[in-house]
């Protein structure tokens, strides 16, 4: 089967792009229309060094496609000086069969040589490096057996099991799937003779023999602790660094004499007896790095013009001072040719730098910050250098912007004082102490489950060190320590990227279709909602008054954005006055949005702002405000601010800058509450992207820039340092890196087959009937609005999207005028009569979609009328369909797909089908709840359009239940007599918000007012009092949780608002005495019976001109039969 996509967007007219598959007939329907396929051969026989990876993934995530395993290397085969050294042959005595046997965790194997501490690629061969060699820490062993290692107790130093082991090179390459060794490169000094890896001075480890036995070992200046290498081709030359001083080595490959060691000038002293030359040129701070967290990576540019050497973790101050700092200290060092051939270069210092650490935010097991250790680095363009950090079972790579912008520490006072580290200690930005790091950003995690992830990373261990980049592909190796803790042989893996190596974002390949959603339109009735409050914000029609609503958990408060009065409005209890308790407002700005932050920490209470400015096109601000009233935070953001959010620590403020029109940039604005600090995420680097964007699904609408034309419409955050943002119109996601402050992926939200089974759609406003069914060659542009995302109870994070729809003003029209209007050929759908009224001749469609060499060949309309699930990848578990317009066709038949006129009196029902033709139900607002009682997970749902909420079960994501429906706004009153009322309900279900109480608070921007309602699990109870007065309303026979209302006079009694009215479903009467009804005269349990009960004359019972007596229409007969207490007046 050939299946042809048309994905591109262009001028009316102009040939798009488009991708032709073929495919199976029982899977085209699970492909995505935007899926795209890259497929990787490798060959498998004859000599083969490695895959040569052209591409990323497509996926985003990075997939490990080859491993090779390292194999056995025997100490004195690497330095053949080892052969009979009474420690070499001590260890060998410990094998078994030939084959590594420690007899326990504090054993190396004489086998298992470390090459992973460093890794080089040059010249199409691996340059691996071993540390200082095998060691044992005293306080491991003697935890380990304190009886066989008696002789650690009280010891803080290493044992060298093998005290002449020399640091060394390792070069090897790959043949037919293997790692073959091919050269063996010693570290020696100036005599030619072996150096070793012990301890240089007091301030590294004191050395003991094996096991920690007997006294120190005498301290060797000749002594390295090798973590990282980086070739010199030119030169014949290979950079290393170490941990010790911490040093810098200049080092001969032909030889592995070391011809220059770089240190600290106040270490060079200590060194004096070394037999290679010692050069103190870097600066004396370097020499307060933690024992052994020296220098650990080292890299240099293509041009070869200098290199960077940097420490593996951030320095600590005394008493703690610094304990939480992230700062990375790095040095760089000019490359200069010298003319002599026997040294052909010296390094000569040029300043001091510094990046930040990722820090435990970024991480998912290890929350200190001392832990974070940078174990490798690798230049893959002249000015982006890209650092392997890991912490506890995950391993980063960072591309760190070597662009010249970051500050020189040897220019300012923190040069040789650990102030920097002091100050900053995790809770102050360096940028506001005038300091500006070397950037990172995020390009490779090796977990699973976080974005720019691996999906098939076999973490064994968080020892990976020596790493390369090749093009695509990351290369890492980890350390085995020789053996130690019953480690195995070193394993080198290779990586295809899923990220752009140079910028670290991506675009990925678009979700697939979803299956088709199991409809059921009768409810479980698992949870009743009852109405019990209502804040009536303002009596004004689309006033704005209330778009927005959350909650002020610890007091009790409920909190709207106020746009109407340019204010946020603070009300106390579900209940309390209309008049605020208290506001907050900043002159010149309007309120767009607002989040409270709940946390239990010293944010808590406070009240993040989007204001938008009165000033049109002028940019706007990012304010945070306390409980007092007191502005926190007040920073200047882009033009039209709108979605506004805490992260659930309040870490982290998120903002959509959704800059509307093609006069400024949509980004995203980010907060940091830790550090003090804001950035912007904007989407510049996909400016020159457009092919690729318009192939994988995501549209460039009205600017030739996806940067002009990105519209971020609402956020939501994924674990401590992820949010993901809906680009409404773009019809995308972009996830943002919040700690390196980057859109580093854009991914399409996906498509609806209006064809498929269950995502079906009544297209007509002009059929005078429900008609909902499948359309060929149309697709539904999800173009989601609110965005949420929770954790269920499986541990797993799922978001949901309402998938409300939204068009950008030059590209609406409707179906039958795409051909007049626009001179595109029309005659595949004119054949298929889709263009007459009844059918899709009204349906309002991009325009500019769906065209191929002048002809339209698809149709693609605005919002998908559903909901939608996706993993934490990403990838779509679950879209409702047609589902939420069949409820409303089983529950509101005579308002199906109405929307309330405003500044009239017409009542939904006078709009029947009035909105079928322009995205029907419109899903906005979207609310989560888990049970204390039971650990369902609820979905809440509304239809903004409807006046109606849809409660879900999405406790298993891929198969959600209908519990039931729900609203306060009757269909048959209409809107001026409504607002008259006072009581308008909630026309636009927008804003909703679960206070973790089991309470439900929904907002509108119609309406003006807040609603809450009670979220009770299980069977409804008997009898309920109304609201208004007292009264009580049976709904035990109810139908969606509701009473079930007589034709004509809907919503006279209903929960919240009785009205003056009392009523009897069926079998029980208001005041529990029993009805006696007969099966002839009610045949469905809906019936019902209305009784006047002194109605005053405001009433809506009296507004609406009830008769004495109104009866349900499936009770026509005589009341003879029927007795009920108290009887009729």
């Amino acid at each position: 089967m050939e299946i042809t996509y048309f994905v591109g967007i262009g001028a009316v007219g102009e040939e798009v792009e488009r991708l032709t598959m073929w495919v199976g007939k029982s899977v085209s329907r699970l492909l995505s229309t935007l899926f795209v396929v890259s497929l990787l051969v490798v060959p498998r026989t004859g000599v083969w060094a490695q895959p040569n990876v052209e591409a990323l993934t497509g996926t985003c995530k990075a997939t490990v496609i080859a491993s090779y395993v390292q194999p056995p290397l025997p100490y004195d085969t690497l330095i053949p000086e080892l052969a009979g050294d009474d420690d070499v042959t001590a260890l060998y005595a410990q094998l078994v069969d030939g084959e590594c046997a420690q007899p326990d965790a504090g054993q190396v194997c004489v086998l298992n040589t470390a090459i992973g501490s460093g890794l080089a690629f040059s010249g199409g061969k691996y340059y691996g490096l071993t540390d200082r060699g095998p060691n044992q820490d005293c306080g491991d062993l003697f935890a380990l057996d304190p009886i066989k290692y008696a002789a650690a107790g009280g010891k803080t130093g290493k044992g060298f099991p093998v005290k002449r082991f020399a640091p060394s090179i390792v070069e090897f390459s790959i043949q037919n799937g293997e790692i073959v060794y091919e050269r063996f490169i010693n570290l020696r000094d100036s005599m030619g003779n072996l150096i070793s890896g012990i301890s240089n001075t007091a301030n590294d480890d004191v050395p003991y023999a094996a096991d920690c036995v007997g006294e120190p070992l005498p301290l060797d200046p000749n002594g390295v602790d090798t973590e990282d290498i980086v070739i010199i081709e030119e030169f014949g030359v290979a950079v290393l660094v170490e941990e010790y001083s911490p040093s810098v080595l200049l080092v001969r490959l032909s030889d592995g004499e070391v011809l220059e060691r770089y240190v600290p000038g106040n270490i060079a002293p200590q060194l004096e007896g070394a037999s290679y030359p010692i050069v103190g040129n870097l600066p004396d701070i370097f020499s307060l790095r933690r024992n052994n967290r020296g220098f650990e990576f080292v890299a240099k540019p293509p041009s070869e013009s200098y290199i960077i050497a940097g420490l593996q973790s951030p320095m600590l101050a005394p008493n703690g001072a610094s304990e939480n700092n992230l700062i990375i200290r790095m040095v760089k060092m000019m490359i200069e040719a010298t003319g002599d051939a026997s040294r052909p270069v010296r390094l000569v210092y040029e300043g001091q730098y510094f990046m930040e650490a990722t820090g435990p935010r970024g991480y998912v097991e290890d929350d200190l910050a001392r832990n974070m250790k940078m174990s490798g680095a690798f230049f893959n363009s002249e000015e982006t250098m890209v650092v392997l950090e890991r912490a506890r079972n995950e391993v980063k790579l960072l591309i760190a912007s070597m662009d010249g912008s970051a500050t020189n520490l040897d220019a300012t006072a923190f040069a040789n004082t650990l102030q920097l580290e002091i100050q900053t200690n995790g809770r102050n930005a360096p940028e506001n102490l005038g300091l500006l790091p070397v950037r990172t950003r995020l390009l490779q995690n090796t977990r699973s489950d976080k974005f720019g992830g691996t999906s098939n990373f076999p973490f064994t261990d968080d020892k990976q060190e020596g790493f390369v980049l090749r093009g695509f592909a990351s290369d890492m190796i980890q350390d085995t320590d020789f053996g130690l803790e019953m480690q195995g042989f070193g394993t080198l893996r290779v990586s295809q990227l899923g990220r752009d190596p140079v910028s670290g974002r991506a675009i990925c390949e678009p979700p697939a279709f979803a299956p088709s959603p199991s409809i059921n339109v009768n409810p479980t009735n698992a949870v009743t909602m009852e109405r019990i409050g209502l804040h009536v914000i303002s009596t004004t029609q689309d006033s704005s008054a209330a778009e927005i609503v959350d909650v002020d958990k610890t007091f009790d408060s409920v909190l709207t954005a106020n746009a109407e009065s340019n204010r946020i409005d603070r009300f106390q209890g579900a209940k309390g006055p209309v008049t605020p308790t208290k506001t907050y407002e900043l002159s010149g700005f309007a309120v767009n949005s607002i989040s409270v932050c709940n946390a239990p920490n010293a944010r808590n209470g406070w009240i993040a702002a989007a204001m938008e400015n009165d000033q049109s096109g002028q940019p706007g601000r990012f304010v945070v405000f306390d409980r007092l009233g007191g502005i926190v935070v007040n920073q200047v953001t882009g033009v039209q601010p709108d979605m506004v959010g805490f992260s659930e620590d309040c870490n982290w403020g998120i903002m959509a800058i959704e800059a509307e029109g093609v006069e400024n940039e949509g980004s995203v604005f980010i907060y940091d509450f830790v550090l003090r600090r804001s950035r912007v995420a904007d989407f510049r680097w996909y400016d020159d992207k457009t092919s690729e964007l318009r192939m994988n699904g995501i549209r460039l609408v009205e600017a030739p820039l996806f940067s002009l034309d990105a519209e971020p419409e609402y956020g939501a955050f994924f674990g401590t340092d992820t949010a993901v943002f809906v680009l409404q119109e773009n019809n995308a996601f972009a996830v943002i890196d919040l700690i390196h402050g980057t859109a580093a992926e854009l991914k399409s939200s996906g498509y609806v087959d209006h064809s498929a089974a269950g995502f079906g759609l009544d297209a007509s406003d002009r059929d005078d009937m429900i008609n909902i069914r499948n359309y060929d060659h149309l697709f539904g542009m999800r173009q989601g609005d609110t965005f949420l995302s929770h954790v269920w109870p499986n541990g797993q994070t799922y978001f949901v999207l309402a998938n409300e729809g939204d068009a950008k003003d030059s590209e609406e029209l409707r179906v039958k005028d795409i051909g007049a209007e626009t001179g595109v050929d029309m005659s595949k759908f004119e054949e298929l009569g889709y263009t007459a009224d009844a059918l899709l001749g009204r349906l309002q469609i991009s325009k500019i979609m769906g065209v191929v060499d002048g002809r339209q060949e698809q149709l693609y309309s605005f919002g998908s009328r559903s909901f939608s699930i996706y993993d934490q990848n990403l990838e779509l578990v679950f879209d409702s369909g047609e589902w939420i317009e069949r409820i409303a066709e089983a529950t509101v038949p005579t308002a199906f797909n109405a929307e309330f006129p405003l500044e009239s009196d017409n009542t939904l029902e006078d709009e029947f089908d009035g909105r079928s033709d322009n995205k029907g139900p419109e899903p906005e607002g979207l609310a989560l709840f888990v049970s204390e009682t039971s650990g369902a997970v609820y979905l809440v749902v509304g239809a903004e359009r409807l006046s109606q909420m849809f409660l879900y079960d999405v406790t298993d994501p891929a198969s959600p239940v209908f519990v039931t429906t729900f609203r306060d706004t009757p269909i048959n009153v209409g809107v001026n007599t409504l607002f008259a009322s006072g009581d308008p309900g909630i026309m636009d279900p927008e804003g909703m918000k679960f206070d973790g109480n089991g309470l439900l608070h929904i907002s509108g921007a119609v309406s003006g007012v807040v609603s809450t309602w009670k979220f009770m699990e299980g069977a409804a109870p008997a009898t309920r009092a109304c609201e208004n007065d007292g009264m009580t309303c049976d709904c035990s026979q109810a139908v969606f949780g509701e009473c079930a209302f007589p034709e004509g006079i809907e919503d006279v009694c209903r929960v919240g608002s009785c009205a003056g009215w009392k009523c009897a479903c069926a079998e029980n009467n208001f005041d529990g005495t029993q009805v006696v009804v007969s099966s002839a005269q009610c045949a469905v349990a809906e019936a019902e019976i209305w009784v006047p009960v002194d109605p005053p004359a405001a009433s809506r019972a009296s507004q609406l001109g009830l008769t004495e007596r109104q009866v349900g229409v499936a009770c026509t007969q005589e009341l003879s039969e029927i007795a009920l207490a108290p009887p009729l007046p």
